[in-house]
Order: C-alpha cells, then sequence, then structure tokens
C-alpha cells in the first residue's frame, strides 16, 4: 500500500470489479476514456485477471484515506525495462471526487512509487486534446508537450486528436523540489 495524504493505492481485488464494472458503464467517464462500449461483469473480471498477470503493467485502486472507499485507478501500462519508460495512467470513477485535488495527489504518489521502485527514466500520459483540466493537471505536475497525434482515436462517432505528454525522473525530482 502506498500512503498518501488523503488518498492510499492498493492492488485491485476481485471485490473491486463491480465498482468498477459501474465507473466503465457511465457514459460521461467512457466517453473522456475515448471507450464507446459498456463493459459486463465478466468482462471486467477478465480485465482484472489479465492485468495481474501481465508485466508490463501495474494497475492501484485509489481509496480514501478516511473511509477506505474505492474512488478511483491509476496505473501504468506498457513498461519498457530495457529503455525504462511507460505510460501513466489515471481515473477518479466517483464523480463526487472530480475537482477536488485528488488528481494531482495520486499522479505524484503513484510517480513517486514507479520512479523510485523501478527506476524508470521517464512517463508518458496521452490526453485528448479538448481534456483542458487533464492537461493542466499534468503540465503542473511538470509534465512536457511532445505533440499531438492527429485523428489518433475514432471514439463517440468522430476521430480525436491525442496530445502526448511527458515527464522525465529528474525534471519530477526538480520540480518537487522546487
Amino acid at each position: 500500500m502506498l500512503d498518501g495524504e488523503r488518498i492510499y493505492l492498493r492492488l485491485f481485488d476481485i471485490e473491486d470489479v463491480e465498482t468498477r464494472m459501474k465507473w466503465m458503464n457511465d457514459k460521461k467517464f467512457r466517453e473522456m476514456l475515448n471507450s464507446p462500449y459498456p463493459v459486463s461483469m465478466l468482462s471486467t473480471q477478465k480485465w482484472l485477471n489479465y492485468v495481474t498477470e501481465d508485466k508490463t503493467r501495474i494497475d492501484l485502486a485509489v481509496c480514501l484515506k478516511k473511509n477506505h472507499k474505492l474512488i478511483g485507478y491509476t496505473g501504468f501500462r506498457d513498461i519498457d525495462f530495457i529503455n525504462r519508460k511507460a505510460e501513466s495512467y489515471t481515473g477518479i470513477g466517483k464523480k463526487d471526487y472530480w475537482g477536488k485535488g485528488l488528481g494531482k495527489e495520486i499522479k505524484i504518489l503513484s510517480l513517486k512509487y514507479i520512479f523510485n521502485i523501478y527506476d524508470l527514466n521517464k512517463i508518458y500520459v496521452k490526453v485528448r486534446v479538448d481534456h483542458k483540466t487533464n492537461i493542466e493537471l499534468n503540465k503542473k505536475i511538470g509534465f512536457n508537450i511532445d505533440g499531438v497525434l492527429r485523428k489518433e482515436v475514432y471514439s463517440h462517432g468522430e476521430y480525436r486528436d491525442i496530445m502526448v505528454m511527458s515527464l522525465l525522473k529528474s525534471e519530477f525530482y526538480h520540480n518537487q523540489l522546487a
């Protein structure tokens, strides 16, 4: 378990499947993820089994410290141990907690973990160009814009541009100490 100020991160468990399925079936949440299809309990259980065995991923549940309530998830995929890089992702499924500053705490806690324990050099994120809140959050943490992948995904009836942002380990620690 990784402790933050208001949240902690832990591994996903089978008891989390139903909650995650509900988030993934919420239309607004799915749209933010570019995921056009709802998911079933079975497919969510299969997802958990898959990610548990995949050595190129780390998937973590985000819980509130005050009541241990599951409110979101974070993690890293496509971990490349040779080039020491990975893609980061975060989602707060519980809408009551959107806009409360928890995204920054989640992101910083997960970055400290991946940089310290796995000694990766670079973390990157892929963000929809119209998701200004997410772009600003990543900039505040120190991510730089690497470029835009034009019409990268087809989701909800349209092609969408995706911004790629990255953060080096040295930049992260420089920004945290500054």
